[in-house]
């Protein structure tokens, strides 16, 4: 099947060089213009989307190559794209899985044919930055770059730098404008990536501060002339189950519990479910006549106390699941489910008899360690034990409090990669000298394997795994 299907890749030359800040002032400026435009996103991204969403007021979807072979990646641009699709990158433009390019923002661009536009971090530089450019345009051949926005650069220097990539790289790419140091606009950050756009009370304010600049500073008619000459879309039909009987699933929407991937809730949609929205923060109870129970991820330790008062809904919860509801809790989800977490004064939430962690800042491959909780005054943080590995350009460690564990307790770990061992086999170190067991190692794609109702025990399991209830 083919389809015409204007598109355009923003990608970044690494993470924070103002990629998403400006995806998002485009997005809101194109919208003056453009009544059927959408939005995806590179990776396993659900941060990111939720400005992108703020922006159009519609969805945006995931284009990620860990999950989609590359005609399924296709078929999910064809499905949900617009008169005009924009395209977020994920980090850096070449950056993948370890040190290679799969699953990058260019496998994306590679795989859908799509033009690239490359936005580079100019402060503080200037005939440097064609070095960078030229870098990212001859490090892979076919490298589908054709523009470049050079983020934090003055007015003052731009028709230089313009001229200056015109003259170095004549059309092999195209500077299609900046954007100035607007500090009033800044997407501020924290541990897993940006706040949240739901958080921020001004977003709409920054979003049209941006788009009015970039209807100033962006050459918008060059960059969706760019986006219209992509090269029509193939693909081949999707196989997707068939829809089953009608029934209610209660999906956790707040801002406790907000990473959901769209393109999940429209496929249990489209297999006849109903999805009942509701908030374990501000509801009393469960959504009545559900049959599944969806506890996507989020930031449930910034609303621990919320959380750990609302008694009557965990109470429901609690007793929905020893009833024997399904239920799918993934990361935050299923954080909320545990007796306790690390690193608050008082317990949390639904009280099945297991341990959550509090995650901090990332490691090296994105990998999360239990954090380490700073006690009020006079007080110490309790006696940690830890562990290295070995990394490709160099070393990490994983740190665990020496009473985290029960003697005996049993524990499966999760490692949120699938190209290295090193993470899971320290922490499973960390485990036995504690004095627990661990009864299994899996990477995170695996629980997609775990078939039907096969569990896991439930008794002190300390990881983040996938539970269906009995």
């Amino acid at each position: 099947m083919k389809k015409e299907l204007p598109r355009i890749l923003i990608a970044g030359t690494n993470s924070g060089c103002g990629k998403t800040t400006f995806v998002s002032g485009l997005l809101t400026a194109l919208k003056r213009r453009e009544k059927d435009l959408r939005a995806f996103k590179c990776g396993p991204d659900y941060i990111d989307p939720m400005f992108h969403a703020s922006a159009l007021g519609v969805p945006c979807r995931n284009l990620d190559l860990q999950f989609f072979d590359e005609n399924t990646l296709r078929f999910s641009l064809a499905k949900n794209g617009g008169s005009l699709s924009v395209i977020e990158g994920v980090m850096g433009y070449y950056d993948g899985v370890g040190m290679t390019t799969r699953a990058s923002s260019y496998a994306v661009a590679m795989a859908s044919d799509t033009p690239a536009v490359l936005v580079v971090d100019a402060r503080g530089a200037a005939h440097s930055v064609l070095a960078v450019i030229g870098g990212f345009l001859n490090l892979h051949p076919k490298s589908h770059i054709r523009g470049v926005i050079l983020n934090r650069c003055s007015a003052m220097l731009y028709p230089r730098m313009k001229q200056a990539i015109a003259d170095q790289f004549g059309g092999a790419v195209l500077p299609l404008g900046y954007l100035p140091v607007m500090k009033d606009c800044t997407l501020e950050s924290r541990h897993l990536g940006l706040i949240t756009a739901q958080e921020m009370t001004d977003l709409q304010e920054k979003l049209e501060a941006l788009a009015d600049q970039i209807e100033k500073s962006v050459d918008i008619p060059a960059l969706c002339a760019l986006a219209a000459s992509a090269p029509e879309l193939s693909w081949e039909p999707v196989a997707l189950p068939e829809e089953g009987p009608p029934l209610r699933i209660a999906v956790a929407r707040d801002n406790a519990f907000c990473f959901y991937y769209e393109d999940n809730l429209d496929l249990l949609r489209s297999l006849g479910a109903e999805l009942v929205p509701f908030s374990p923060i501000a509801d009393a109870a469960l959504p009545e006549n559900i049959r599944g129970l969806y506890l996507g991820g989020g930031y449930p330790e910034l609303y621990a106390e919320s959380l750990s008062k609302n008694q009557s809904m965990k109470d429901s919860i609690r007793q929905a699941l020893e009833a024997g509801l399904p239920c799918i809790a993934e990361c935050g989800g299923f954080l909320y489910l545990q007796k306790e977490l690390e690193g608050l004064d008082f317990d949390v939430i639904a009280g099945t008899e297991s341990r959550g962690f509090i995650f901090g800042m990332p490691l090296a491959y994105n990998l999360h360690k239990p954090f380490v909780p700073i006690r009020k005054k006079g007080k110490l943080p309790r006696e940690v034990v830890r562990q290295s590995y070995d990394l490709e350009y160099g070393s990490a460690t994983i740190e665990m409090h020496k009473d985290a564990l029960k003697p005996g307790q049993k524990v499966v770990l999760v490692d949120d990669l699938i190209a290295t061992g090193g993470p899971i086999e320290a922490a499973a170190k960390l485990v036995e000298q504690l004095g627990g067991e661990v009864v299994k190692m899996l990477f995170v794609m695996e629980l997609a394997g775990l078939k039907g109702r096969e569990r896991l025990s439930r008794s002190d399991i300390s990881s983040a795994i996938v539970y269906e209830g009995k």
